[in-house]
């Protein structure tokens, strides 16, 4: 590590230019802290004038901006190679004024706009949770709509195997208030690159650390992700006692809907239709998915072919997680999407009936039924992994 700062300090004053006094320390976290200081200007107290910035490479930019907008203010007629970058200087001084919420906060790895771009309705997260002395869960987090402003989040829980744990909870945010939730003291925190591996890839990530007495919060923030850590640890007394990590991040099947379900079930508005049932086909193994569609006539199918003598209904259904292509009927079987059909993991939430639909006629539902029938009698089951 001495041979890395001695290198960087030399590359620093070279950059930097005659007027410059360049050292670099190692703070109390041991990472590197630059100072950058003018020859010639003095601050209060007629201690040299100087610039401090913890970290990195970005500790590196940061000092040398402060240093290159010194320079342009009070030796207009200096000459230093960091000069040349004047004009990049002024655009990463705009984008860290975007991304600090308020005086005395350090910069945010997201600004709002950011996020909004990064968090279309439909990206879905879910994030395993382990802390002490509790089971461990998921917790997932959907956008439903979203508009300039903000959007309606939804959160949830599921045990590991995804079963949901309590009810869904929506409430509106705002895209400035997810950023403010990464706003972070100044002198507590302290910024890292780090790349890091998850469950869904290797991510290049901003790192912060930040400490409180004997609590310390370590965040990972994919810079391609942006939003919500994919990784946070906890650690009270230097012992970890909780760590949330991802799981997926998914974006739903592009489909607006609306959707349908069809069943021979009685249900009202709000309540849940979840996987873990057996399956209304072939041997009626249980079933890993919940079907949702877009087109009322795959509903219709649903409905009619639905185990039981109880008559068939069709209800309007929001997803409450990420879906994807219904193999039975799409991608595995036949290309495309036809009828528009899903499954997924997780609850469909019922809005409401659906009253008045049409039937489809006797013979061809007896065919349908026949056909359903000879597969059962070849051991064809449904596409359940």
């Amino acid at each position: 590590m001495v041979a890395s700062r001695s290198a960087r300090e030399r590359k620093a004053a070279v950059e930097a230019g005659p007027l410059a006094t360049v050292k670099i320390d190692l703070d109390d976290q041991k990472q590197f802290l630059y100072k950058i200081g003018c020859s010639v200007c003095r601050a209060k107290g007629h201690r040299k004038w100087s610039a401090y910035r913890p970290g990195g490479d970005n500790g590196y930019m940061a000092a040398m901006d402060r240093w290159i907008f010194h320079l342009v203010e009070k030796h207009p007629g200096a000459d230093a190679p960091c000069l040349a970058y004047v004009d990049a200087a002024r655009q990463r001084l705009h984008q860290r004024r975007e991304h600090v919420v308020q005086s005395g906060r350090a910069p945010t790895p997201f600004t709002a706009d950011e996020i909004r771009a990064g968090c279309p309705a439909g990206r879905t997260i879910r994030m395993r949770v382990d802390t002490e002395g509790e089971a461990p869960f998921l917790r997932v987090s959907r956008f439903v709509s979203c508009d300039e402003e903000g959007a309606v989040l939804e959160r949830s829980r599921q045990s590991l195997e995804g079963v949901a744990l309590g009810v869904v909870e929506a409430d509106r945010v705002t895209w400035r208030d997810l950023q403010a939730h990464a706003s972070f003291p100044v002198e507590a925190a302290t910024i890292e690159d780090e790349t890091i591996s998850t469950a869904i890839g290797d991510l290049d990530c901003l790192r912060y650390t930040v400490r409180d007495k004997e609590t310390e919060e370590v965040f990972w923030f994919a810079k391609g992700l942006p939003g919500m850590p994919i990784r946070y640890v906890t650690r009270a007394g230097g012992e970890v006692v909780a760590t949330v990590s991802v799981v997926d991040n998914t974006m739903q099947a592009d489909d607006p809907g609306p959707f349908f379900h069809g069943t021979k079930a009685e249900l009202q508005p709000g309540d849940v239709l979840e996987p873990g049932y057996a399956s209304n086909f072939g041997s009626g193994t249980t079933a890993n998915f919940i079907y949702l569609t877009a087109t009322l006539d795959a509903a219709t199918w649903g409905a009619e072919l639905a185990a039981g003598e109880a008559p068939g209904r069709i209800y309007r259904v929001e997803p409450t997680g990420p879906f994807e292509n219904d193999p039975n009927l799409t991608d595995k079987k036949f290309p495309g999407n036809p009828t528009r059909s899903y499954r997924t993991r997780g609850p469909l939430r019922v809005v409401a009936e659906v009253q008045g639909w049409e039937p489809h006629p006797a013979e061809a539902l007896q065919t349908m039924r026949d056909h359903l029938e000879e597969l059962k009698g070849r051991g064809v089951e449904a596409i359940n992994d």
